[in-house]
């Protein structure tokens, strides 16, 4: 047991600690743990703090790793930053709900730490808070916490569950990075934004419910979530790109209702790119049905999808493309979709023919896209073009001459484009050999 020998006090500071550790008990009166004051005493195996004290300073019980008990009294307000970091020996926590605020790597690789109370006025849980907590399983965070900063639960691999309380508005950058047990979590509405890496590594992570109050998704948010098969969004359009398509399929399995509030966003989206969704759509027969129920395929692309379907060699996905081509496309929009295919026909035909004996790039038209490999921006492109007679234009059409790709393996817009209007497609090297002839 300690004695008041044991303490170095100073105006109701804890200063420091000079005993030999085990049980520890701080004598009534002190009203605040200094900063260090028991840093580094691996011998110390239990505290018993007093009514009086009301905040504990930074690093105040860090490397303590024999520690294996504590108790927080209820007059504490304020856990200082690294206060309890490396106290490997912990394994439970009570934080009362006196405590407001809980400081950046407050509880930092207390890796035996397998259960923990936050209490009802905790606001804000700091950086690293709980950061490699490898054997957290569980965690509650209180209707009172506003903002979960970055890399808060980062790496605590066993936690399995989270509750995020209805205030929370912001979930900061890696908040539950490589939470590797984490099976699902449901975002309440009152968060507004997810910062970049919220959930990366969540190999577990097979759903997610994110509210329509969320505004603002950072950066590879889901990404290395390997089994991650639902996103659930209304607004599809603040959605990363990279997770659209994984959307729209959650969408479909779950009926895609008119009275879904996703209904319009996904239908809009769907839409709008049903020429990259063809692959996607014969993997999901329930996104194909989606699209010919709401007559999402318009006869520009119903060409493409029957290709498709006659390739997959279903039967019950031909028999629904037969059925939607009959009672989608009339006789006029085939008319015109026909005059349509031999206007582009005859401007390809009579871009080639324009290009017969030409030299250089005098009076050719370009679209680029993807990176470049010998310029440093699209200005210092675009004034080269300009100066050697060409004319660089943004939108891909059958009067662009040619379309710049440096990686072939591209399958952006503007290339599927340029192959629906034959467009010829050539790398930056010999977009150059033509510039100098």
């Amino acid at each position: 047991m300690s004695n008041l020998n044991d303490f170095v006090l100073e105006d109701g500071v804890l200063k420091e600690y000079k005993g030999p550790g085990g049980d520890v008990v701080i004598p009534d009166g002190v009203t605040s743990i200094g900063s260090f004051a028991f840093s580094g005493c691996s011998s110390l195996t239990s505290v018993t703090i007093p009514d009086s004290v009301t905040s504990i300073g930074w690093n105040a019980f860090s490397g303590c790793s024999s520690l294996t008990s504590v108790i927080i009294p209820d007059s504490v307000t304020c856990i200082g930053d690294s206060a309890f970091e490396y106290c490997s020996g912990l394994t439970s926590l009570i934080i009362p709900d006196s405590v407001t605020s809980i400081g950046w790597n407050a509880f930092f690789d207390c890796s035996n730490l397998t259960s923990v109370t936050i209490g009802n006025s905790v606001t804000r849980i700091g950086d690293s808070a709980f950061c490699c907590c490898s054997g957290l399983t569980s965690v509650t965070i209180p209707g009172s916490v506003t903002s979960i900063d970055k890399d808060a639960f980062f790496s605590c691999k066993s936690l399995k569950s989270v509750t995020i309380g209805d205030n929370v508005t912001s979930i900061g950058n890696s908040a539950f990075s490589g939470c590797s047990g984490l099976t699902s979590v449901t975002i309440p509405d009152s968060v507004t934004s997810i910062g970049n890496f919220a959930f990366r590594d969540c190999s577990d992570l097979t759903s997610v419910t994110i509210p329509d109050s969320v505004t603002s998704i950072g950066k590879d948010t889901f990404i290395m979530c390997k089994k991650l098969k639902s996103v659930k969004i209304s607004n599809i359009s603040i959605l990363p790109a990279e997770y659209r398509r994984m959307a729209v399929v959650c969408f479909a399995d779950d009926g895609g209702a008119a009275d879904d509030p996703r209904y319009k966003s996904h239908c809009k989206y769907i839409k709008a790119n049903a020429a990259k969704l063809s692959d996607l759509a014969i993997e999901h027969p329930a996104l194909l049905s989606l699209m010919c129920r709401e007559k999402l395929i318009t006869p520009k692309n119903l060409e493409l999808y029957m290709e498709a379907v006659q390739k997959s060699k279903d039967a019950e996905l031909i028999a629904m493309m037969l059925d939607y081509s009959a009672a989608k496309i009339t006789i006029k929009q085939k008319e015109n979709l026909e005059k349509q295919k031999e206007k582009e026909q005859n401007k390809i035909i009579d871009r080639m023919i324009s290009r017969q004996n030409k030299e250089g790039i005098d009076g050719l038209s370009f679209v680029v896209t993807g990176k470049l490999a010998t310029f440093d921006n699209r200005d210092a492109f675009k004034k080269f073009v300009a100066a050697h007679g060409g004319k660089l234009v943004s939108a891909m059409s059958a009067s662009v001459d040619y379309l710049i790709l440096n990686d072939p393996s591209s399958d952006s817009t503007k290339t599927q484009r340029a192959k629906e209007l034959g467009v010829t497609i050539i790398d930056e090297k010999t977009f150059l050999k033509m510039a100098e002839e």
